[in-house]
């Protein structure tokens, strides 16, 4: 029987280490100031004017209510409010670090389990508003550990963690949780490094045509937001198809701004090498520099030295929940409220691909007094690929 497990660490002494950190079901407060090893703590305390505009111009939406005080002083929230998913910029919602508490300190656990980013669920209970501050804590809810479906008979196993990360604000409201969940696929124990990749039809470059690129022109150019005209519950069909949000062609251009807008590329040079630094992340091949912890997700050429094993670099998981949310409060307008955004990445997304954002509604119905709606939301890629697949519901205004 295969002994699996990740970078010479046991996964029997991971699961172990797991269990016993969710049976402590110990709430973890995130600072500002990181503990030594981690990468996914908290960014910002509070939401500025400044940190909202930056996030929407981030993620490619200019929707006045975000940005625009003048307008949002004549909306029913009387100033400006955040983008449904801004709270990554104050603690990001995917790949929180695992930490144990050892008297007074916390020490990092189940350190050989990293995991990629396998979609994270929000679930929403108010709006951001301009001046919130925040408190934010992860609590470990444990391992799943599933075998990859197949002929295999020796497939290797994949580990499901998940965290909860729960934001509140300066009046102790429970603003969100983010149920954050990452997969890790293992390998044999005693294999060293990461076995190659080979090129397949997917990952090859796609070449646009000049029409492809008028379209995509057109898709920007015509993009429609409700805003102030207001969607009424009864209004909305079970069936009806959202008219779709375009993103891409994604370049380097895109990805930095997204990264440094949530605040996971802020520290440089030694701050950097001392806090994110660990020994597995792997090297650049060409001049042998020690990779970024971003650095897949922020450049689009091969620079970077496949230390993860993948033959291209790829867009974070969760710059691509921000494109779903965008498709969502288009259609939904100002007055909707979007309550449950629940993601599941499928499959990596590329550089220089273009992802269209569609949804449908599945169902409409009345729950605790609120006029709710059920849509199926996922992405393509301009070769008809998806790669995001996500359910929502929105709470919308009812005429009655």
């Amino acid at each position: 029987m295969e002994e699996w497990g990740m970078y010479g660490y046991p996964m029997s002494k991971m699961l172990a280490e797991a269990e016993e950190l969710e049976r402590a079901g110990e709430r973890r407060v995130l600072s500002v100031n990181w503990l030594p090893g981690e990468y996914w703590g908290k960014a910002n305390d509070v939401a500025t004017r400044d940190s909202i505009r930056v996030f929407a111009n981030a993620i490619g939406d200019s929707n006045p209510l975000w940005m625009n005080p003048e307008y949002a002083k004549q909306t029913v929230f009387g100033g400006i409010i955040a983008p449904p998913l801004y709270l990554n910029c104050i603690a990001p919602g995917w790949g929180a670090t695992l930490f144990r508490r050892v008297g007074n300190d916390w020490v990092q656990s189940t350190r050989a389990f990293e995991g990629l980013n396998a979609g994270s669920r929000w679930v929403r209970f108010h709006e951001v508003k301009e001046g919130d501050s925040f408190t934010v804590y992860d609590v470990f809810k444990g391992i799943e550990v599933k075998k990859k479906h197949g002929l295999e008979t020796e497939a290797p196993p994949m580990l499901f963690s998940q965290t909860d990360r729960t934001y509140e604000n300066q009046r102790g409201e429970v603003i969100a949780i983010c149920s954050m969940r990452g997969v890790q696929i293992m390998k044999p124990l005693h294999q060293k490094g990461t076995p190659p990749v080979h090129e397949t039809e997917e990952f090859k470059p796609y070449k646009y045509t000049d029409e492809e690129l008028e379209a995509i022109k057109h898709a920007y150019a015509t993009e429609e937001k409700r805003g102030a005209n207001t969607l009424y519950w009864e209004d909305v069909s079970e069936g009806e198809v959202l008219k779709p949000v375009i993103k891409g062609p994604v370049i380097t251009d895109d990805a930095v701004a997204f990264m440094g807008a949530i605040g996971l590329m802020q520290r440089a040079y030694g701050l950097r090498l001392l806090f994110e630094g660990k020994p597995h992340r792997g090297y650049n091949s060409i001049d042998n520099t020690p990779t970024g912890w971003q650095t897949m997700h922020v450049y689009d050429t091969m620079v970077y030295g496949q230390p993860g094993g993948r033959n291209t670099p790829t867009i974070a998981g969760a710059q691509m929940e921000t494109g779903l949310s965008h498709l969502i409060t288009n259609w939904m307008g100002d007055e909707g409220f979007l309550k449950v955004l629940d993601c599941q990445h499928r499959r990596p997304s590329r550089f220089r691909d273009t992802y269209w954002c569609y949804g449908k509604v599945v169902k409409k119905y009345i729950e605790n007094k609120e006029h709710l709606v059920d849509m199926d939301i996922w992405t393509e890629n301009q070769q008809r690929m998806k790669h995001t697949i996500a359910k929502a519901t929105v709470k919308l205004v009812s005429k009655v």
